[in-house]
């Protein structure tokens, strides 16, 4: 964890993205997570709570679903189809290198499609799995009010504004904080809309900070996922509080291109998803000519081979006249064992 809030776009822009971890002061024995005292995050304890908890480099996630993960747009641009993120765990190390928790490949990104990089605005994304997590999703917000209550903050972000980052997974108690007493009372100022949420202390001393984007903000009263970590200026600066992304503000989206399956979803689909598979590549066909195989026309050659499904039948059809197209000569005869 860390001081300072997460800052990730480029320097022209007023506010950065989150792309940090929370704060990671220790905390004395005895000493209550929630109480005034805390003015920085502090490690988490039983990987077993955790197990909804992505890492995906130099962002975080949540497990919403078996296959899909939810975290921050603008980690797109460093999250990408093929790249392996990690859930189950909460040291960094271990995942990567000792077989703890569970590596999953990203078979596809999707933004949400209002998100914008200057502003912020819907700082969405899903990460579907090309195989489901084992661990329990985390329940989503589908729009209550938490003004005045706590929330917890989880993420690998830095431990202070341009600090060290940590191997184990932090958090940290922000308080939920008004739309008008972010936009009027701090230096957030305009840069707040409807879909975004303000957690944080007025005080600063503790916050979310770069390497925590994408990472979750659950409410300490429903335990639902109610934040996405976006962005903020600096990390932890007083009149500066952590704004996210206002998960309630996208549960259409989520449903939809989820297929409906998360549970929260109203219409919640009990069956799990299943990818659709991508069409088989075959060996030994030219690539460059793909239209040739089962075209009616007996092209014979590599073509009429096992490898490439003996010209998708071609060479077998009474279309094939022997003096036209080659047919009948070695290589074009119907060669496929299994023809009628």
């Amino acid at each position: 964890m860390s001081n300072t809030l997460i800052v990730r776009l480029s320097s022209c822009f007023v506010f950065c993205a989150m792309v940090a971890c929370l704060p990671q002061a220790s905390v004395d024995d005895g000493e209550s997570l929630v109480s005034s005292s805390v003015v920085n995050g502090t490690q988490v304890g039983g990987v077993e709570d955790y197990g909804f908890m992505a890492y995906a480099g130099d962002c975080g996630g949540t497990l919403i679903a078996g296959y899909w993960v939810l975290t921050a747009a603008h980690c797109i641009s460093t999250i990408g189809v093929g790249d392996t993120i990690y859930t189950g765990g909460t040291n960094i190390d271990d995942m990567l290198y000792n077989g703890y928790g569970e590596a999953h490949t990203v078979a596809e990104t999707i933004k949400h499609p209002y998100f914008s990089r200057t502003s912020l605005r819907y700082d969405f994304a899903l990460l579907r799995l090309t195989e489901p997590s084992s661990s329990v999703p985390m329940v989503l917000d589908r729009g209550g009010h938490y003004v005045g209550t706590n929330a917890l903050a989880l993420g690998w972000g830095r431990l202070s504004e341009g600090g060290e980052l940590p191997q184990d997974l932090q958090q940290v108690v922000l308080p939920v904080l008004s739309q008008n007493s972010c936009s009027d009372g701090s230096g957030v100022g305009g840069g707040m809309e409807d879909n975004m949420l303000c957690a944080g202390h007025v005080e600063g001393g503790t916050s979310v900070c770069n390497g925590d984007s994408g990472g979750p903000l659950i409410s300490m009263v429903t335990g639902e996922l109610i934040g996405v970590t976006s962005w903020g200026v600096g990390c932890a600066r007083p009149n500066y509080p952590a704004v996210f992304a206002r998960v309630s503000s996208a549960e259409d989206w989520i449903c939809e291109a989820t297929n409906h399956a998360v549970e929260s979803c109203p219409d919640f689909v009990e069956e799990p998803f299943v990818p659709e598979e991508p069409e088989p590549t075959v060996e030994g066909c030219a690539a460059e000519y793909p239209s040739y195989i089962g075209d009616g026309d007996c092209d014979g050659g590599e073509y009429n081979t096992e490898e490439c499904g003996y010209d998708g039948g071609d060479c077998c059809e009474t279309t094939c006249v022997a003096g036209e197209y080659e047919c009948g000569e070695t290589g074009f005869e119907c060669l496929d064992p299994n023809a009628e």
